[in-house]
């Protein structure tokens, strides 16, 4: 359930990301992602950095998990957007354990906005 994810330590959150992403694929392996990944923690914990989309790295994700009981409101989804266009990432990954508030403009990037009911599922499909 993804109100137990939101009680995660900040250790466990992380490494549930990381499982999620390797299992997914993502990353080019747990060492490697988990060194390109790092916990943030000011009044909401996430996970942010840059990720391989394959095992040789040929094309990089920016990525942010973010463990909140909040929505994720418009200017969080600009700001994200932002900071892809700036650190030389080809596609976007943004994730919550809560939802989005959203509109037509971030439909149309190349970001992937996954939720917390979304997340539970890509949980339970790649057993993480």
């Amino acid at each position: 359930m993804v109100s137990d994810i939101i009680d995660y330590p900040s250790d466990n959150f992380f490494k549930l990301i990381i499982d999620l992403l390797v299992s997914m694929g993502y990353g080019g392996g747990r060492k490697q992602t988990q060194s390109n990944l790092k916990i943030m923690d000011n009044k909401t914990i996430f996970v942010e950095g840059i990720i391989n989309e394959d095992i040789l790295g040929l094309r990089k994700i920016y990525l942010k998990a973010i463990q909140s009981k909040d929505n994720i409101s418009q200017d969080e989804i600009q700001d994200f957007m932002k900071k892809l266009n700036t650190c030389n990432a080809e596609n976007g990954i943004l994730i919550t354990t809560s939802d989005f508030e959203i509109n037509e403009f971030t439909k149309n990037n190349n970001i992937r906005l996954i939720n917390g009911s979304e997340l539970i599922n890509l949980i339970s499909e790649y057993g993480t």
